[in-house]
C-alpha cells in the first residue's frame, strides 16, 4: 500500500492508481495533463508531444528541441533562475491539488492542508526569490481557506 513518503513504486500502487484514473472523466484527465504543460525538466515537452502526437512532424520537432536542450545544458545563473520559478510552479500545483482534489470531497482535510501551506509561506517564498509573483499563490491560499469556512 502506498504511504505518505512514497510515489508509485509497487505493482499494487500502479494498479490502484490505474483504477483511480480510469474512474476520472476525460475532462478531468485532460485538465490534469494540461496543468503539466508548464512544468520543467522535460515534462512540458513530454506533455506537448503526447498531446500533439497525431501530428508527428510537430511532436518530432518538440522532441528534437528537447534533445537540443539536453545537449546544451545550462549556466549556473540560468539554473538558479529556472529553479526559483520551478519552486513557485510546484507551490501553485500543490495549491491547485488541494483546491481541486481535496476541497471538493473533504473541506476539513483541505483546510488543514491550506493552514500548513500558509504556515510554510516564508520558507517556500525563500526558495522563490526570483519570482516576484510567488506571493500571489499565498493570497489565493488564504482566499480558498476563507471560502471553506472551516
Amino acid at each position: 500500500m502506498m504511504g505518505r513518503d512514497q510515489m508509485l513504486e509497487t505493482k499494487t500502487d500502479f494498479e490502484r492508481a490505474r483504477a483511480s484514473l480510469e474512474g476520472r472523466t476525460p475532462q478531468e484527465l485532460t485538465q490534469f495533463i494540461l496543468s503539466l504543460a508548464g512544468a520543467s525538466n522535460g515534462i512540458a515537452a513530454y506533455v506537448a508531444a503526447f498531446a500533439l502526437a497525431a501530428d508527428t512532424k510537430t511532436a518530432g520537432e518538440i522532441i528534437d528541441d528537447e534533445l537540443a536542450a539536453l545537449s546544451r545544458g545550462e549556466r549556473e545563473y540560468d539554473y538558479r533562475h529556472r529553479h526559483s520559478f520551478e519552486v513557485s510552479a510546484r507551490a501553485d500545483r500543490t495549491l491547485q491539488a488541494i483546491q481541486t482534489m481535496i476541497a471538493l470531497k473533504d473541506p476539513f482535510v483541505a483546510a488543514g492542508l491550506l493552514r500548513r501551506f500558509i504556515a510554510l509561506e516564508e520558507s517556500i517564498l525563500g526558495n522563490c526569490h526570483e519570482d516576484d509573483d510567488a506571493g500571489k499563490i499565498f493570497v489565493r491560499a488564504r482566499e480558498i481557506l476563507k471560502t471553506l469556512g472551516t
